[in-house]
């Protein structure tokens, strides 16, 4: 298997601007633009702890629905690996359904069905 460890924790927020400041003023970091996905409806900011902070930019988007559903939270977990295609396939071979495929920032990314793994939306990243 694949050595893994989490990359960053995915956090559905409503307003960007003001889970920024809150999460700076307790961490005492900088967040600096992760990217945005029109296509998933998102915009993502990182710190350097690994929180991303992650509003919708479209109101049917994934981090919409999820807000709507649960309220702001975590929404997902990233988890780095150094082979990406290799990972995927054991994780599928063991059941588990992708649902998503996406590259930010040259990094490629696959999510899989949190009902498959325990209630969590796991993103692998290499």
């Amino acid at each position: 298997m694949d050595e893994a460890k989490i990359d960053h924790i995915h956090i559905a927020v409503k307003d960007l601007g003001q889970a920024q400041a809150l999460f700076s003023k307790l961490f005492g970091t900088e967040f600096k633009e992760y990217g945005s996905n029109q296509e998933m409806g998102l915009i993502a900011m990182l710190d350097t702890t690994g929180i991303a902070l992650t509003a919708a930019t479209a109101p049917d988007s994934p981090v919409a629905r999820f807000i709507d559903r649960y309220g702001e939270g975590v929404q997902s977990v990233a988890i780095k690996v150094s082979d990406l295609d290799k990972t995927v396939a054991h994780w599928q071979g063991c059941g588990i359904r992708v649902i998503g495929r996406s590259e930010l920032k040259g990094r490629r990314a696959v999510q899989f069905h949190p009902k498959d793994t325990c209630g969590v939306l796991i993103e692998l990243v290499e």
